[in-house]
């Protein structure tokens, strides 16, 4: 898929394993939007014979609209909008002149208004079955390095796939962004609809998962050249997030247990120190276990740091909902080490 030209595809799968495309967002969003397209066209054609005819005059310069009216089998000579663009360029005008403060975001939806055309899809996730959640960035975004994405300007977007109304738009420093990830954290975190129990601790299910999520803002607030709106622009740099990247197991519960989140966090992110990992009990405050992913020999009482290099990566593997964890170290010129932790009476 080009960085100009794109388009999101919904696909359903049937119980044969088949892929069925049941819409796609981009050039066209309703299903007679190219037929209409056609008729602009054929009638734009009429009109300019028409026009030559009266005029006698080969001299005719064609508006600039119908010599763009994009082909779904040549879109790439097209430099018309697309029909999702059109919504976005629309929703923002209607936000600027519905600002009550005398013309100024008219102003500046004019001024920036080549960035907002400009804007690229770089991210979708489904929040249910009728929204879905879209992340507009430029085009120099797209290359940019990780770090630099939180200096980045974007857009967020919830489009309703029934209606293809635009619900909500707002920028990566609005507070919307706090508000959806507190509110549809279960969603954007991938816990299963169908009742099952997972043990996941996100802002929307657990007091202490709300609390780490108040207190790193105000950390990012309080940092050098720090502020509210730069903590808000740093958590939407993982926003739509991957499902899949998210680390489920009942160690991990933070209503049963508390630990150092430096250490261990919720997001598949491998660790670049191999330090034990202490659990407390939430009730009690004791230790209720740890987990080390360089444990000492069955013949040793001591850890097997002997020869362990100081850039080491250490990963977790959990079971989703059965106390077990795999931890694999790997380090330069040296074979890994995979211990499975697997919980008994009061140790690992």
């Amino acid at each position: 898929m080009s960085i100009r030209h794109q388009a999101i595809h919904l696909f359903s799968i049937d119980l044969h394993g088949k892929f069925h495309l049941c819409q796609s967002i981009g050039w066209y969003l309703h299903y007679d939007d190219e037929l209409l397209l056609a008729r602009h066209g054929e009638a734009e054609s009429d009109w300019i014979q028409m026009k030559r005819q009266r005029t006698n005059s080969d001299f005719y310069v064609r508006p600039a609209v119908s010599a763009n009216i994009p082909d779904c089998n040549n879109i790439n000579s097209s430099s018309m909008y697309s029909s999702f663009q059109q919504i976005v360029l629309s929703r923002l005008y209607r936000m600027a002149v519905s600002e009550n403060d005398g013309g100024v975001a008219l102003i500046q939806f004019y001024r920036n208004f080549n960035v907002y055309a400009g804007l690229k899809l770089w991210r979708m996730q489904l929040l249910s079955e009728s929204k879905l959640l879209i992340k507009m960035v430029p085009e120099s975004a797209i290359m940019s390095q990780p770090s630099d994405m939180s200096n980045q300007f974007a857009i967020f977007i919830i489009l309703n796939l029934h209606t293809y109304v635009i619900e909500k738009l707002f920028d990566n420093s609005n507070e919307e962004v706090v508000k959806m990830f507190t509110k549809c954290a279960d969603v954007l975190r991938g816990s299963p609809q169908d009742g099952s129990k997972w043990y996941s601790s996100t802002c929307s299910n657990n007091a202490a998962a709300k609390k780490i999520l108040k207190k790193q803002l105000f950390t990012w607030s309080c940092a050098k050249h720090g502020s509210v709106s730069e903590a808000v622009k740093r958590l939407a740099v993982d926003l739509p997030r991957a499902p899949q990247s998210s680390i489920e197991s009942p160690y991990f519960d933070l209503s049963l247990f508390s630990y150092d989140d430096k250490l261990v966090n919720a997001i598949d992110r491998p660790r670049t120190t191999p330090d034990i990992l202490k659990f407390y009990s939430r009730q009690t405050g004791e230790l209720a276990f740890k987990i080390d992913p360089n444990p000492a020999p069955v013949s040793s009482y001591r850890r097997n740091d002997i020869g362990l290099p100081r850039r080491c990566v250490v990963s977790l593997i959990s079971h989703p909902i059965y106390p077990l964890i795999i931890t694999k170290l790997q380090s330069a010129m040296r074979s890994p080490v995979v211990n499975f932790h697997v919980y008994k009476a009061n140790t690992m």
